[in-house]
């Protein structure tokens, strides 16, 4: 008696043992498996607020069109400042920022109803260092004229952006810096605008990361469709939109 009963009881515990196990297996997996057609309409909720033309932006501080745009500073929890900066190359210490946009959300990518977008006054030297991607790029745009037109320094901005992130998030430390491949935009921010950094948490957010990860593990989540226009506020639309698009598929 005594050995059947151990025997039913090892039974029911490997039943319950696998139970568990597939259930977390499906668990994290399940947006595999769902329709198409329902896993692309879960993305359409996000996307249309972040895809907006800004190009033409010319404010310093502005206001961003949003659903959530009545989210209060009380309201922010586990905040994320994204960052993106266009700069006249990739090489620290040759090259500089041309523009410094940001965007204040929650942790779960609710904007804050201001964002920040700032183009630097550069002189033609400065310019001169532009590689020909820069050259074509930034000429398209129309950033390097804006910069030959800008009576903005450099400190000017870090002043303005560390006020805009102060009136959202006073306590240092505190909130993570987020974008995509970030980290080069935190080289360049660590030079020419210390005061960020400081300010900030040293840990990032990078959706570079997230994107090249679901290419591996999960390749059949669809791309995310970026514009792609190399300005640096609508790149950061794209960015929070992208992750939104990841968190919908993959990391719900």
């Amino acid at each position: 008696m005594q050995g059947a009963f151990l025997n039913n009881r090892i039974i029911l515990q490997s039943y319950h043992i696998k139970k568990r196990l597939y259930s977390k297996r499906t668990s994290s997996l399940h947006s595999r498996f769902l329709q198409p057609t329902y896993r692309k309409n879960i993305c359409q909720i996000s996307k249309p607020i972040f895809q907006q033309d800004l190009s033409t932006n010319t404010n310093f501080i502005s206001k961003l069109k949003s659903p959530f745009s009545n989210l209060k500073m009380s309201n922010l929890k586990q905040p994320l400042v994204w960052i993106d900066c266009e700069m006249t190359g990739l090489e620290v210490g040759k090259h500089v920022l041309m523009e410094v946009a940001a965007i204040i959300t929650d942790g779960n990518l609710r904007p804050v109803e201001e964002k920040f977008d700032a183009v630097i006054k550069l002189d033609e030297k400065q310019l001169s260092e532009m590689n020909d991607w820069c050259i074509e790029q930034h000429g398209k745009s129309g950033l390097t004229e804006r910069c030959r037109q800008s009576n903005l320094t450099v400190k000017d901005v870090e002043n303005q952006l560390l006020a805009y992130i102060k009136k959202y998030i006073p306590k240092k430390r505190e909130a993570l810096i987020a974008g995509n491949s970030v980290h080069a935009d935190v080289r360049f921010l660590s030079v020419e605008m210390p005061k960020i950094i400081e300010h900030l948490h040293y840990r990032i957010i990078d959706v570079s990361t997230i994107k090249e990860l679901a290419k591996r593990w999960c390749p059949d989540i669809p791309a995310y469709d970026k514009k792609g226009d190399h300005r640096a506020l609508s790149d950061i639309l794209e960015s929070i939109g992208e992750l939104q698009h990841y968190r919908s598929y993959w990391l719900s």
